[in-house]
Formats: structure tokens, C-alpha cells, sequence
């Protein structure tokens, strides 16, 4: 019996420099757990090395950007956008979430979220008992998923690395630190760099 299930959000998976991430994830299937990897990109030049193979890590990958391309020019992009929201297969209440400006700032007017949403579909109000995003942005995205009903969780955990606290202020991460999500860092100095923030 599974002990629980964990969703990791990350960028791109897997990475050299991320080993960390890897290490966490298997640690988490040893002990029993069922883990989901939600990433941007699958990154097809790292090697497949026994800890990523051993257990099936791929196999638990979803490429939150597949398998709808956003349309980079923005006349097709809203043409697809449409199509998306009259089809019938994702919730329109959701969908039509998806243009406040005022919760989602820029990606309301880009329609990103649009097709994130339709590409996860599957996910919608698919409760997980921990959610946990690695660096700050992509729990800046976390955040904005749980609106729309995605990676709901009893916990949600963002984990802070370095570079996303020293390049981003305390108004890029509001909607965070005004939230219930648990906040982790990896040393002395990081922890009192988010205490200021």
C-alpha cells in the first residue's frame, strides 16, 4: 500500500546540476510513495544513469507543456485557444478562470495558462497529499495551478536554491508568502535572506 502521493514541479528534468532532485525522489518510491513529476522539458542530452532508470523515473515524467504546443505567433495562439475553450473536454468555468488578469497578471493576456490547463486535464481536482516545487518560480506557478484546481494538496512545499531569492524581490513572491505553503532552504544564510524578504 502506498504510503502517500507526491507531486514534484520542476523546470526541466532530469539535470546534472539538480541530482539533489533525483536523489529526493527515489528516496520518497523506496520508502512507498507514489510520485508524479510534472516538469517543463525533458532533457534528452543528460544520460541515463542507474539512478534515474532504477526506478522507471521517466516513466513518472509528465511534460506539463505537451502535448498542445502554445503557438508562438499570437493570431494562431488565440485561434487554438478558442478551439480549446468550445471543445467540450476541459471545464469551461476553468478555462474562462484562465483570462483574470488580476489573479494571473501576464499570463492571462498570453492565454498561457489556457493550455496549460487543457494539457493537464487529467489532473484536475486529482488530490495529492504533498506538493512540492523546487526553486521559487516554479512555485510562483504552483501557486497559480492550485487556483485552477491542479496539484491540489494537503501540503505544499516550495523549495528555495539560490539564484530565486537573490534575483526576485518579496512583491515577485506575495502571492506565496501570503499563502500556507511551508518554505525550505539549504543553508543559514538563505533562511535569513527569505526571513528579510
Amino acid at each position: 500500500m502506498s504510503k502517500g502521493n507526491v507531486a514534484f514541479l520542476i523546470t526541466s528534468f532530469p539535470n546534472y546540476s539538480e541530482t539533489f532532485i533525483i536523489d529526493q525522489i527515489n528516496s520518497l518510491l523506496d520508502q512507498g510513495f507514489q510520485v508524479t513529476i510534472f516538469a517543463k522539458t525533458l532533457n534528452k542530452e543528460m544520460q541515463l544513469t542507474e539512478n534515474i532508470t532504477r526506478n522507471k523515473l521517466l516513466d513518472k515524467l509528465v511534460l506539463y507543456s505537451q502535448p498542445v504546443l502554445m503557438p508562438k505567433a499570437v493570431c494562431k495562439r488565440l485561434m487554438v485557444a478558442v478551439k480549446i475553450l468550445f471543445s467540450g473536454q476541459t471545464q469551461r468555468s476553468l478555462l474562462l478562470k484562465t483570462f483574470n488578469p488580476f489573479k494571473f497578471g501576464r499570463k492571462a493576456f498570453s492565454l498561457h495558462y489556457i493550455f496549460l490547463l487543457n494539457n493537464l486535464k487529467s489532473f484536475i481536482d486529482k488530490p495529492f497529499d504533498v506538493a512540492h516545487a523546487h526553486f521559487g518560480q516554479n512555485g510562483k506557478l504552483l501557486y497559480d495551478m492550485q487556483q485552477l484546481h491542479l496539484l491540489n494538496a494537503t501540503k505544499t512545499i516550495v523549495s528555495f536554491h539560490g539564484s530565486d531569492l537573490h534575483f526576485h524581490n518579496a512583491t515577485y513572491y506575495k502571492k506565496l508568502f501570503q499563502s500556507n505553503f511551508r518554505f525550505t532552504v539549504n543553508s543559514n544564510y538563505m533562511a535569513q535572506r527569505l526571513m528579510q524578504m
